[in-house]
């Protein structure tokens, strides 16, 4: 099983060349999906170097926060951004509290490093604003991804683990990678606070 240590050594050792990990195509049509606008603000859950950092930009987002619980990868992050509107937090996830919630929050290929997966998604509704939107992207095999103690939800338990608080949608869902984008809706269970009620 996965524990803070392993997860943190991992993207440790992979973080100077983990921006060629990503299709830019599929990132396009992910962005599209999440509605990245102008003048939104994104949280990006496990944000690596910041890979996705330049498509938010070109987009024209009003402010960036990026999360990411390795150092290495926040290092590298660092170096290519400086611009005040993007911010960078080497910390749990799960351990945060922001004074705002977000416009956009995104997770692409992070839940193979968190066993509690119902827990996220409760922490991860925190963060969003209501009428705002969660994007779960994750890619099923990947060459850079070693065996993990936990098992990955299927796209339709994550839609439903995401009920209370969000509308979602399954947006794609194969062989290769899911896809799930979800509005905040008011009209359902109010959201936990962002202190953890666990």
């Amino acid at each position: 099983m996965w524990d803070k240590k392993a997860v943190t050594a991992h993207f440790d050792g992979l973080a100077k060349d983990w921006d060629s990990a990503y299709d830019r195509d599929v990132i396009q049509e992910i962005l599209d999906a999440a509605d990245i606008r102008p003048g939104v603000s994104v949280l990006d859950v496990a944000c690596g170097t910041g890979a996705l950092f330049t498509d938010y930009l070109n987009r024209g987002v009003g402010s960036i926060t990026g999360v990411d619980i390795s150092g290495g990868m926040i290092a590298q992050a660092e170096k290519k951004f400086s611009q005040p509107n993007v911010h960078l937090i080497r910390a749990d996830i799960l351990a945060c509290r922001f004074d705002h919630p977000f416009d956009r929050c995104m997770a692409l290929d992070a839940l193979p490093y968190f066993t509690d997966h119902a827990r996220l998604m409760r922490r991860l509704a925190g963060f969003v604003k209501p009428g705002g939107r969660l994007t779960i992207g994750q890619t099923l095999r990947r060459p850079d991804q070693p065996e993990l103690g936990c098992t990955l939800p299927t796209a339709e338990a994550l839609a439903s683990m995401l009920t209370p608080w969000f509308s979602p949608e399954i947006r794609q869902n194969n062989s290769q990678w899911y896809l799930v984008c979800a509005l905040r809706s008011d009209a359902v269970a109010p959201v936990v606070p962002l202190t953890d009620r666990r």
